[in-house]
């Protein structure tokens, strides 16, 4: 799959959705396909984490709390009760190896 702006914005917005904890069992099964089938999807998500991971860094890994967009979940497993998203790992030059069995 060659990497278009339609899968880069894809694999970004649900990248951040994961990130943020506001992704559903869908969106992190459709992630995880597209890490499995894309090497450029997983540039993508490497990029995007990497750079989660910097500015967690930098800014002392203090996060602002998100507002909920609506449809979303909202209430305890938003703001922070019970485990944080599990953040799928990923290889740059191989497939994800477990992608859809994450749990969120």
């Amino acid at each position: 799959m060659n990497q278009t702006p339609e899968l880069k914005t894809e694999v970004q917005d649900l990248t951040w959705e994961l990130i943020d904890e506001l992704a559903t069992d869908a969106e992190v099964r459709r992630l995880g396909e597209l890490l499995d089938a894309s090497p450029e999807a997983r540039q993508v998500y490497i990029r995007c984490t990497q750079m989660h991971a910097d500015l967690s860094f930098l800014l002392g890994n203090k996060r602002p709390r998100f507002v909920p967009k609506r449809g979303r979940r909202t209430g305890a497993a938003l703001y922070g009760a019970g485990q944080p998203a599990a953040l799928p790992a990923v290889a740059a030059d191989g497939p994800l190896p477990s992608a859809t069995s994450q749990r969120v």
